[in-house]
């Protein structure tokens, strides 16, 4: 019987070992994680992507037995943190804290350096918070229904802030005025959310549509009115304000929301090791101490499922975009 010269075997097994090491969907190290993590949080420390992701994640070092180390790399609308993770060694130990400016980047931006499908995996979300339509509580809004009503009648009286052009606040109220069969209301973009709902209070802005996370203190205090909030029910924090869907829109749902992404190729059981690890994180304690301040806490079925609404998002807003005819810059 005649066997290959033990140049050809050497050969044929560096190229098996190869294939195995850089095979899409490859297994992992059994011991993952044996070092720090490292979660890039694309965003200035003391934000909401930034607390809630911290959060979570002291809870899963714990699980996981290795520290998660969180590194702020803000810059350019989250855009440098992103493109950092999206050039990480795919191996788990470099991840993406994200949120919806992750999915609506792509179709705002020229040039975003990374695609939010093909460029990286999914894990999961971690939280949410609806939005909601906020005016000043002097306003004669009290109602969907009447916003709508004066959007109609005096398009260019009805204004609203947001976070900036392309930022959920700009495009979720053109998506909903959209819905609605209204004009577009007057668009004025502002350094971030808390100036624009300033100079609602102050009676220099009809509305500004926001996380209930970052609106309810507001509210609670009687300095801001909400009209709706857009989400399939009622949030604890506001139950008197009724739904989008009780307004009669129901098929109109937003939120703010954050999840957790590895880059490009990283093996599976090492997502859903994380997954498994967050998932067990989320206690019913820590459900209802975050459900206080308007969050959501809940973890995606599985990997697959956050990539799915990932895919979802990424479409709606580029569709949002074109609809609205926004030319990326």
């Amino acid at each position: 019987m005649a066997y290959p010269p033990p140049r050809r075997l050497f050969a044929a097994g560096l190229l098996g070992i190869a294939a195995t090491c850089f095979a899409p969907g490859a297994l992992a190290d059994p011991s993952y994680p044996n070092k720090p993590i490292t979660v890039v949080v694309p965003a200035a420390p003391g934000g909401n992507l930034d607390t809630s992701t911290r959060a979570m994640m002291r809870e899963v070092s714990v699980l996981l037995g290795q520290p998660i180390i969180i590194e702020n790399k803000p810059g350019a609308s989250l855009l440098v943190g992103t493109r950092f993770v999206a050039k990480a060694r795919p191996d788990g130990y470099t991840l993406l804290a994200m949120s919806n400016t992750f999915t609506v980047a792509p179709s705002v931006v020229l040039n975003p350096g990374y695609d939010p499908i093909k460029d990286f995996d999914p894990i999961t979300i971690i939280n949410s918070s609806p939005l909601v339509i906020v005016v000043r509580p002097q306003s004669l809004l009290t109602s969907l229904s009447s916003l709508v009503a004066h959007a109609s009648s005096k398009p260019d009286e009805v204004t609203y802030g947001s976070a900036g052009r392309g930022s959920t606040s700009h495009l979720f109220p053109l998506m909903f005025f959209r819905e609605a069969g209204a004009p577009k209301a007057v668009h004025v973009p502002y350094k971030g959310n808390a100036p624009a709902i300033v100079d609602v209070m102050g009676g220099h802005l009809t509305m500004v549509m926001d996380a209930v996370i970052s609106t309810s203190e507001h509210l609670r205090g009687g300095r801001l009115q909400a009209l709706g909030v857009a989400a399939k029910a009622r949030s604890p924090v506001l139950p008197n304000v009724p739904t989008f869907a009780e307004q009669g829109y129901p098929n109109f749902v937003a939120e703010a929301f954050s999840g957790l992404v590895a880059p490009a190729g990283t093996p599976r059981d090492i997502r859903v090791k994380l997954h498994a690890a967050i998932t067990k994180a989320i206690t019913p304690a820590m459900v209802e101490r975050l459900r206080a301040s308007g969050q959501d806490v809940r973890a995606s079925a599985s990997p697959e499922e956050f990539g799915e609404f990932i895919k979802g998002e990424v479409t709606r807003f580029a569709k949002a975009v074109k609809d609205a005819e926004i030319t990326p810059e």
